[in-house]
C-alpha cells in the first residue's frame, strides 16, 4: 500500500502538477523548491526513522515532490543541451538507472556504519550539493528560469522540433 500511495503521488504530480508549475514559475524555480521540499522530507525521515507511521506518511508525501522533479528534471535535461533528443534522453536515463542500481548497496553500507538515519542525512547533503550545482550553472540555464509557454504552444513547438 505504501508503494501504491507513493507511485500514485508520483504519477499525479508528474502528469498534472509539474506542467502547471513549470509553465507558471519556470523550470529552475520549480527544481529549487522541489529539491528543498524533498530535503525537508528526507530530514523528517532521518529524524523519525524509528516511527513506521511517520516513514509511511513522508514516503507517500515525498512522492508528490518526486513526481514534479521527475518531469522538471527531464525537461531541464532535454533543454539544457544541443545534443539530439535521443542522445540526451538516453544519457539521462543511463545516469538515473546507474544511481538507482548503486543506491541500495551504498545505503546499506552507510546505515551499517553510521546508523539507520544516516542514509537520509546523506541524501539531504546530496540535495544540498544538487542545489549548489544548479545555482553554479545558473547562467547556462538562465533560459529555464522564465515561465513556460501554454500547453498548446509547447506542444506545437515540440511538433515542429520533431519535424526538423
Amino acid at each position: 500500500m505504501v508503494f501504491f500511495g507513493w507511485g500514485a503521488a508520483v504519477a499525479v504530480t508528474s502528469v498534472f502538477a509539474a506542467p502547471i508549475l513549470t509553465r507558471r514559475l519556470g523550470l529552475l524555480p520549480v527544481l529549487y523548491s522541489m529539491f528543498a521540499l524533498l530535503g525537508i522530507a528526507l530530514a523528517a525521515m532521518g529524524i523519525g526513522v524509528a516511527s513506521a507511521p511517520l516513514l509511511i506518511t513522508v514516503v507517500i508525501l515525498a512522492g508528490l515532490f518526486l513526481g514534479v522533479l521527475n518531469t522538471a528534471l527531464t525537461e531541464t535535461v532535454m533543454e539544457a543541451t544541443d545534443l539530439p533528443r535521443g542522445v540526451a534522453s538516453s544519457t539521462y536515463s543511463g545516469v538515473r538507472f546507474l544511481g538507482g542500481a548503486i543506491a541500495p548497496a551504498v545505503t546499506g553500507a552507510i546505515a551499517a556504519a553510521w546508523g539507520d538515519g544516516a542514509p537520509y542525512w546523506f541524501a539531504v547533503a546530496a540535495l544540498a550539493v544538487a542545489i549548489a550545482v544548479l545555482a553554479t550553472g545558473r547562467r547556462t540555464l538562465a533560459h529555464l528560469t522564465r515561465p513556460r509557454n501554454t500547453a498548446e504552444a509547447e506542444a506545437q513547438l515540440i511538433t515542429v522540433g520533431d519535424e526538423v
